[in-house]
């Protein structure tokens, strides 16, 4: 379901140094592979190597994003540009143990920031998130809106998102920082709980799924071919601070669940359970900075990309 690559796009990552954090996971290892069909001359980074076939190779480095080896391999390689994508990103494992959280997620992100600076890097592209808007009413939400994260998590990528900005300012680091959430696709790594992949388990189980209150909290889905095209296209275009990366639809999760019966053949009634502590109730993006400064809009419709998974094996990013 890959997005086809404008050949404008191709033309000018041909050649180009890029070096992605996280590479060996559900949204990096597709960035991975694109750059690498494009041409780019790409190191993926990861604490961990893939453990699936790829079509494609390129130099992997298994390395923490916290340790100065990160540090060294920028400078080594001198990317062009930077993509993180590493990062902390369950939202219950954050609660758990927000020390960890901010480690990862604040930590790693000023040590990959510190050194693309120091090495003279063109371009970061950073993956934020929709968690650190918080609870919002004025749908939908312009990246301008003021941050009010509720969760462990969301107030960690609020805060690399702070020093990303920061280390624009007053570093001279051009960023891109572009705000993700609720990313489905095929699969590529262990879950993390989300939701579409927990109704597709459930189906394929043949079991009630459970909707937390009432259903009718919303989110904005974005299918995973469709991030890789906006980190793409991030790449060769100059730094556009936040921009949102969403579909720009606001859709219910009982909707979603429906979605998933009908793809699976599943018509299980729901069982309504307790709403999870701090869930936000709804979420919608206003995603025109992305097609005015990226050229990019969604091209899955979220029927199109449930129906098109598989029962039971699904990849969610929140």
């Amino acid at each position: 379901m890959s997005p086809p690559r404008l050949p404008a796009l191709d033309r000018q990552l041909g050649g180009r140094r890029v070096l992605v954090t996280g590479g060996s996971g559900f949204i990096g290892s597709r960035v991975v592979e694109e750059l690498c069909r494009a041409g780019a001359q790409v190191v993926s980074v990861d604490r961990r190597r893939l453990w699936w076939r790829s079509p494609v190779s390129c130099r992997v480095e298994e390395c923490d994003i916290r340790t100065n080896r990160l540090a060294e391999l920028i400078v080594e390689f001198a990317p062009h540009v930077v993509v993180h994508l590493a990062a902390q990103v369950g939202v219950p494992e954050s609660a758990r143990c927000p020390a960890v959280d901010a480690e990862v997620n604040v930590r790693g992100t000023i040590t990959v920031a510190e050194a693309a600076a120091a090495a003279g890097t063109e371009l970061l592209v950073f993956a934020g998130s929709c968690a650190i808007y918080g609870v919002v009413t004025d749908l939908p939400v312009r990246e301008d809106h003021p941050l009010a994260p509720i969760t462990p998590y969301g107030l960690s990528k609020a805060a690399a998102l702070g020093y990303v900005e920061w280390f624009a300012r007053h570093r001279g680091l051009p960023v891109t920082s572009l705000i993700l959430g609720n990313v489905y696709g095929p699969p590529r790594q262990a879950c993390h709980g989300g939701v579409i992949t927990r109704f597709f388990t459930d189906a394929a189980e043949g079991r009630a799924s459970t909707l937390h209150g009432d259903g009718c909290a919303t989110r904005d889905f974005v299918h995973v071919d469709d991030v890789t095209d906006a980190v793409l296209r991030a790449c060769v275009l100059p730094a556009a601070g936040r921009v949102n990366i969403r579909s720009g639809t606001e859709t219910s999760i009982a909707h979603v669940r429906a979605l998933v019966g009908a793809a699976t053949g599943q018509a299980i009634p729901p069982v309504h359970g307790e709403a999870l502590p701090g869930d936000i109730r709804r979420m919608c993006l206003r995603i025109d900075r992305a097609a005015r400064l990226l050229n990019w809009s969604p091209r899955t419709a979220l029927t199109e990309g449930i129906a098109a998974l598989v029962p039971g094996e699904m990849g969610v990013s929140a």
